[in-house]
């Protein structure tokens, strides 16, 4: 599972890169969901570290939140 976080993370980057000439709530976007796949690989490569678990979850939930402003704003523009 950390390696196929591990690639979720590479994919996240290569978008938040390439995302850079956009709006900004897009990049914050990219930003915290890499964030949270950063936590998860790396719980994932230290046997499960229950800490950085919950961490990862706790920011994929606020990425969660961007997420929906974002589609929200979207159908709205």
């Amino acid at each position: 599972l950390g390696i196929f976080y591990l690639g979720w993370l590479i994919f996240t980057l290569a978008l938040l890169i390439a995302a850079i000439r956009t709006d900004v709530v897009t990049v914050v976007f990219l930003f915290f969901l890499m964030l949270t796949f950063i936590l998860w690989t790396s719980s994932y490569f230290l046997m499960y570290h229950a800490d950085l678990h919950r961490a990862g979850g706790a920011i994929g939930i606020f990425t969660s939140v961007i997420a929906w402003f974002l589609g929200f704003a979207s159908l709205l523009r």
